[in-house]
């Protein structure tokens, strides 16, 4: 199983819609991490929408473009993250 197809795994079973890069920590080196983010962003399976931090996407059902797979948008994934107030 590579590492890409684990952090795939971790990803689909997890409750969250967003996730830091040191959230895969445990599952191989930093750089490694990073190609395996990297693939899944190419494969439409992660948005980047920042340094670390990524986000499941969902096609949009008017445009049929990739979007932000949270209800709330970008406050939501803030508040997610704990980020926010």
């Amino acid at each position: 199983m590579t590492i890409q197809d684990r952090i795939k795994i971790r990803i689909k079973r997890s409750k969250r819609s967003v996730f830091l890069r040191s959230d895969f920590k445990d599952i191989a080196e930093y750089d490694q991490v990073g190609r395996g983010l990297r693939n899944l962003v190419k494969d439409g399976v992660l948005m980047k929408i920042g340094y670390g931090l990524y986000t499941r996407i969902r096609q949009n059902r008017i445009t049929g473009k990739p979007m932000p797979d949270n209800a709330s948008g970008a406050d939501g994934v803030l508040r997610n993250m704990r980020l926010s107030r």
